[in-house]
């Protein structure tokens, strides 16, 4: 082949893009194509055009430009598919939807195409919007404000963001990420004051309005920072899977009431016990030092499993009433026949209601 006959980037495409033009129509012919293909509509279409657009977008996140190239096809294939269900029912064809993007490109970019000049990106985006509201002016769309033309197809988190860039535009908006900070800290205020009145079930209206308010300015403070919300999240999934399924068994362990709530609770108290014995053992009887480190052992090991138990205050009260029975009552008690004085006494109890708390008390686990 001589160097006139390499095909060029562009008739290179131009071939590959025929080709998959013509692969969707043999599967879509009634005599001999795929059957499973033949079944589908756009409706059992869309879920998976869906799904293969945050695959693209996972692919972007972990920086996999050969799997990018994968997906993007998958989605390209979907564009295809739907074009060509579309071309049967005579309502247009793949050229179509190629040529209504490429006259819209050139139309809201007329200081690329055309002789509009604009200083920055932020000029740019105006001429953008007032453009798409002059489109649908023309179409007769009798909603013609910054907030219309928001589908109500997106995740509700990105037309949460919509919305408020739009208002934002207009001159709806905070003047910083600081008071949008103060104004979740009231929203979540809010939010506590709806679980303490204890009524859950009958309280699911309300709840869901203040967890509803509280997600929206959590979406604005995103947009204040200028990060995305979706990535941030698929970021916290990511980084955090296998720690967040571990808090979620521990937590599942750690608030019911069976036997393995029990053994979490005796384990840390006897991590505790261990580690305090040990170097007062040292310290009053004499003994290695080499006692210490087994000491230090255990007291990590406490440490650890106070993160496994569900509430902060269950956490608080065993530590304190475990320090109390492992001293008073253990120790002196038991070992040194030492009756318990009533501050001994207070600490058992204390221990005890940590042991109820963990056991009983509501789940609130750190994920």
């Amino acid at each position: 082949m001589s160097a006139h006959d390499t095909p060029t980037p562009r008739s290179a495409a131009s071939t590959e893009l025929e080709r998959l033009l013509s692969i969707m129509a043999r599967l879509r012919d009634p005599q001999g194509g795929c059957p499973w293909d033949l079944e589908q509509n756009f409706a059992t279409i869309a879920p998976y055009t869906i799904e293969e657009a945050y695959e693209v977008a996972d692919a972007i996140d972990r920086g996999d430009l050969d799997d990018l190239c994968d997906e993007l096809g998958d989605l390209l294939l979907q564009v295809v598919f739907h074009a060509r269900m579309a071309e049967e029912q005579g309502a247009f064809a793949f050229a179509d939807v190629a040529r209504a993007i490429s006259d819209k490109m050139q139309r809201r970019h007329p200081h690329v195409f055309a002789d509009v000049s604009v200083d920055d990106a932020d000029g740019v985006m105006r001429n953008w919007e007032a453009i798409k509201r002059a489109e649908r002016a023309a179409k007769g769309e009798q909603d013609t404000s910054a907030l219309a033309g928001i589908s109500r197809g997106l995740p509700e988190w990105q037309r949460a963001v919509k919305l408020q860039s739009r208002a934002a535009k207009v001159g709806f908006d905070w003047p910083g990420p600081l008071p949008v900070l103060d104004k979740a800290a009231e929203e979540l205020q809010e939010l506590r004051e709806e679980f303490e009145r204890g009524d859950l079930a009958g309280n699911k209206v309300r709840l869901q309005e203040e967890l509803g308010d509280l997600l929206f300015v959590c979406a604005n403070l995103a947009r204040h920072a200028e990060i995305d919300l979706g990535a941030a999240l698929r970021g916290a999934n990511h980084n955090d899977g296998p720690g967040c399924a571990g808090r979620l068994v521990a937590a599942r362990q750690g608030g019911g009431k069976g036997v393995k709530t029990l053994a979490l609770f005796l384990l840390t108290a006897l991590a505790e016990i261990v580690g305090c014995y040990l170097p007062w053992l040292w310290l009053r009887k004499g003994g290695s030092i080499w006692l210490l480190l087994p000491a230090a052992a255990s007291l990590a090991l406490f440490a650890w499993l106070l993160t496994l138990h569900p509430t902060a205050s269950g956490r608080v009260y065993a530590a304190y009433g475990g320090v109390y029975i492992g001293t008073a009552l253990f120790w002196l008690w038991l070992v040194d026949g030492i009756r318990p004085s009533r501050w001994d006494l207070i600490g058992a109890a204390l221990c005890l209601a940590g042991m109820a708390v963990i056991m009983f008390g509501p789940r609130t686990p750190s994920v």
